[in-house]
């Protein structure tokens, strides 16, 4: 992580409708998203650019093998 570059992404340009906004973008933030991303609902991940936070420093990761049968 030292010499990783961080993501240059410009800031939101006018307004944005979501029915969700997850603040937050580490494992608990991500993974709240993905369960609140229902069909049709609208979810935005509002966050600060690169791992700074717990997640960056620990081996939190969402995938596939981690979603129980019951949910998918």
């Amino acid at each position: 992580m030292d010499g990783a570059p961080l993501a240059g992404y410009p800031p939101l340009d006018g307004e944005l409708t979501v029915d969700v906004a997850v603040v937050g973008g580490g494992i608990t933030g991500l993974t709240t998203a993905l369960f609140a991303a229902g069909p049709g609902a609208r979810v935005a991940v509002i966050t600060l650019t690169g791992s700074l936070g717990t997640t960056g420093h620990a081996t939190g990761k969402v995938t596939s093998q981690h979603v129980s049968s019951a949910t998918t």
